[in-house]
């Protein structure tokens, strides 16, 4: 009886995790195969509040804006994932991504003078740090 709802809240949970429409990456024509993103860069790191309602007293929050590079001219990032951790011998917080780039055909065969790029906005940790404060780590 244990096994059984042991495997009922499994594939319940599994389930779950399928079923969301974030955890699919949709394919194109052109699109061949899948890798993980190698390039990005820290563009700015702010303090906001949030979606703070009015008249309520909300924590400040670090933001990171970052650029993700793609491998090709066509190709596209998708899916970036993160997390935050605080580094004591360092003194900084670690902002761990890791990201998918779609590779499309249409790549194999240009040339451009700029990769396309996706530019998105991170959760870093508490308010009012900078900057030298975070360090970018790309997962490969």
């Amino acid at each position: 009886m244990k096994n059984l709802i042991t495997v009922l809240v499994f594939s319940l949970l599994t389930a779950n995790l399928f079923a969301s429409e974030s955890n699919f990456v949709e394919l194109n024509k052109g699109d061949v195969a899948l890798s993980k993103v190698t390039r990005g860069n820290i563009i700015s790191v702010d303090t906001d509040f949030g979606d703070c309602p009015p008249h309520a007293m909300c924590l400040p929050r670090t933001v990171a804006t970052v650029e993700f590079v793609s491998g090709g001219c066509f190709d596209r990032v998708v899916a970036i994932s993160s997390a935050s951790r605080y580094n004591s011998r360092s003194k900084k917080y670690e902002l761990i991504v890791s990201g998918i780039n779609v590779h499309n055909k249409m790549s194999m065969v240009s040339i451009c003078t700029k990769m396309s790029s996706k530019i998105v906005k991170l959760h870093v940790g508490a308010g009012f740090l900078d900057e030298s404060d975070v360090e970018l780590i790309i997962l490969k």
